[in-house]
């Protein structure tokens, strides 16, 4: 389609450049339509019942697609109701007629001309031609010349009272094309459109402006009428007002912001206006409701000048000059901050009386601010005054946090405090001291590298610190002010870490058949005492505490009275702190009660020691010495039914066993061979060696 220029119509073609640049706005109408039809439609099919005759029941059909006429022509079917059972109602293709009817030639005199170019132009040349436009807008406003190209079919089969939908199939030769179908219409008497919906309409400075709710659907343009008081009422829309969406810059497909603009108005007059719609047979709806607009004034007052700003204690306050008081109600304040994009607001909830020179801006924090003065009338049109800057510098500090509360878990501190209510605070720091007699801020160090924007703040320390701490915050805002430390609150980490583990020294027995039990003294502060338990096997589970009272820190020996002859027992001891922590458990050291105070009985070698030294990692063996004894031979396994020998016939009645393995339990026994040939073997001794890890 070749498009003219303004300056070209108006040389080339005088008085037809307004008619062409109309005919452009309908064809970009008519692409819009398409671009909203079906996918598997290529037009729009129009229905309306008789209005050229009141007692026809006639139903009007008209349609248009991408292609205003196919080289085969056109079908129209018809169901009933919703119903999907189409019916043809054409008895031949719906094609353009070869002549113009005479009734139709005097009415369309330039019909004639645009029939010769369809039934000449080659089918695909005509397509893209503004011809085609400008005969699609004819057959809009007359169904005879829509008749005449064959867009246009009256179905005059139609039963009063009977609801149908009508579909338009275009032949191309070969297949057809769906045109459309149309929506459901219910044969009657013709009732005119509704008028357009949501209008807005707007009286600005030398202009009105019009939108509405565009329904491309229903009707392809609107008219707008006029009307000054006391004169008649004019059309003020040429050919009807016809808008569709374009591609924005971000790439979306949007509607103009202002639909149609009156820019025929004097703002010293008083308007009314009214608008219709018409649709695709050229009808008009009826009209909407009367819309009046007063004589207004749009004529700002006189500029306010000379503004001046100064600063206490970051409140900006303006003053200005204004020369006159006609037709000034009061002033509005407006600002901005520096940044790139920002907008002015106004910054005064009321109108300052036009009385007074000055406003205090106590809304701003530090930073940077544009102002402008406005001068507002009695129509509301305002003046604004150049800018002015103002830089707000910010050094007062933020308030001081309060209410801080300490509380203390396993290895952490947990403080909370409320709120600082400042619009300009950028977050807090907590600051942490070790001795609870600390006077100044320069005791204290700072927990937090940069500012936090909670109340609430997690100070993790080790586990086993037991350090008493103070604890205090202060507010900074986006300026870094820092207000004063907050009053300390002190605080005591609980004492979790359990006392070292004792360990056994020795377990002797003493001449009165009782044992003593020694262990080396805990060097913790805090240490309250110790725990002895006792059992009659290495089974942890059957240990049990002989003590009813702890033993207290001094102590270093259990004497166990409540022991029998020939029999084994074993020990550890544990520890406990002042907060109730209890240590791990000692090395357990095993001994065996002799079968009799006097010495061994026949077949037993009685009285044989076993101690275990764990920093060595070696066990002694010590047995009395007697005569009649060739020699001793040592014997150890983890079975007491599988023991072998590790020594030699010893004449000595002690041994060392340096051969150990940690988490390992060893078993021993004794056996002295006698000078004539006889064995004695000892009761079989039992010591568990530990992982030296777990010690």
């Amino acid at each position: 389609m070749k498009v003219y220029s303004r300056t070209y119509c108006r040389l080339v073609f005088p008085g037809l450049c307004q008619v062409i640049f109309i005919l452009m706005m309908i064809s970009m109408h008519f692409i819009g339509l398409a671009q909203n039809r079906s996918d598997d439609h290529m037009g729009h099919v129009f229905v309306a019942n008789d209005f050229e005759d009141d007692k026809s029941n006639e139903i009007f059909i008209k349609w248009f697609a991408d292609k205003l006429y196919y080289p085969n022509g056109f079908d129209v079917f018809r169901a009933v109701g919703n119903a999907n059972r189409w019916e043809k109602i054409n008895d031949r293709r719906i094609q353009p007629a070869t002549a113009v009817r005479p009734f139709v030639a005097e009415n369309n005199p330039d019909l004639e001309p645009l029939l010769k170019l369809i039934n000449e132009t080659p089918y695909d040349e005509f397509q893209n031609g503004m011809q085609k436009v400008i005969i699609a807008l004819k057959a809009m406003y007359s169904n005879d010349v829509a008749e005449t190209i064959g867009i246009f079919y009256r179905d005059k089969t139609a039963k009063l009272n009977s609801t149908y939908r009508y579909k338009v199939h275009g032949f191309t030769g070969r297949s057809y094309e769906i045109v459309g179908i149309s929506e459901p219409i219910k044969c009657g008497f013709y009732l005119k459109p509704d008028p357009p919906q949501d209008v807005v309409v707007q009286r600005v400075k030398g202009e009105v402006h019009f939108n509405w709710k565009p329904e491309q659907e229903r009707y392809y343009g609107i008219n707008v009428y006029r009307q000054q008081v006391h004169k008649e009422w004019e059309k003020i829309t040429p050919q009807p007002r016809a808008i569709r969406e374009y591609v924005d810059n971000n790439g979306e497909l949007v509607y103009p912001d202002i639909f149609y603009k009156d820019q025929t108005v004097i703002d010293s007059l008083e308007y009314l206006y009214l608008l219709a719609a018409v649709d695709y047979f050229g009808q008009e709806s009826t009209f909407t409701d009367e819309y009046r607009f007063a004589a207004q004034d749009f004529t700002p007052p006189a500029t306010p000048h000379s503004i001046l700003i100064d600063v206490t204690n970051m409140k900006p306050l303006l003053s200005w000059q204004y020369d006159s008081t006609e037709d000034v109600s009061g002033f509005n304040i407006y600002r901005r901050g520096t940044a790139e994009g920002q907008e002015f607001e106004r910054v005064n909830s009321d109108v300052v009386p036009q009385d007074s020179r000055s406003f205090t801006d106590n809304e701003v924090t530090g930073g940077g601010y544009y102002y402008k003065v406005a001068a507002i009338d009695e129509a509301g049109n305002e003046q604004l005054s150049g800018l002015s800057f103002i830089e707000v510098r910010d050094v007062i500090a933020p308030p001081v946090p309060q209410n801080l509360t300490v509380t203390s878990d396993t290895g952490k501190v947990i403080l909370s405090w409320d709120r600082v209510k400042t619009p300009d605070l950028k977050g807090y720091f907590v600051y942490r001291a070790l001795h609870h007699d600390v006077k100044k801020a320069t005791d204290f160090v700072v927990v937090n590298k940069n500012p936090i924007v909670s109340t609430r703040f997690v100070d993790e320390l080790p586990k086993n610190a037991r350090n008493k701490f103070v604890y205090s915050v202060a507010a900074e805002d986006t300026l870094f002010n820092r207000s004063e430390m907050s009053p300390p609150s002190r605080i005591q980490l609980p004492d979790i870490a359990p006392p070292q583990a004792p360990f056994i020294k020795s377990v002797k027995i003493n001449e009165d058949n009782s044992l003593s039990v020694e262990w080396l003294v805990n060097p913790e502060l805090d240490l309250k005492g110790y725990h002895v338990y006792r059992a009659d096997s290495n089974y942890l589970a059957a240990f049990d505490r002989q003590n009813t009272n702890i033993y207290p820190p001094e102590s270093y020996r259990y004497t166990d009275r409540s022991v029998t002859a020939g029999k084994s027992y074993y020990y550890y001891v544990i520890s406990e702190d002042e907060n109730g922590n209890l240590s791990e458990r000692s090395n357990i050291y095993n001994v065996r009660m002799p079968q009799t105070s006097s010495g061994s009985h026949e077949g037993v070698l009685d009285r044989v020691q076993l101690s275990f030294n764990s920093r060595k990692t070696q066990i002694e063996l010590s047995w009395p010495k007697k005569d009649g004894f060739r020699g001793y031979v040592i014997y150890r396994g983890s079975d007491s039914d599988h023991l072998v020998p590790i020594s030699g016939l010893l004449k000595s009645n002690k041994y060392t066993d340096i051969d150990l393995t940690a988490s390992t339990t060893y078993k021993y026994q004794v056996r002295a061979y006698r000078t004539d040939g006889a064995v004695v073997k000892s009761e079989i001794l039992v010591q568990e060696i530990e992982n030296k890890n777990n010690d």
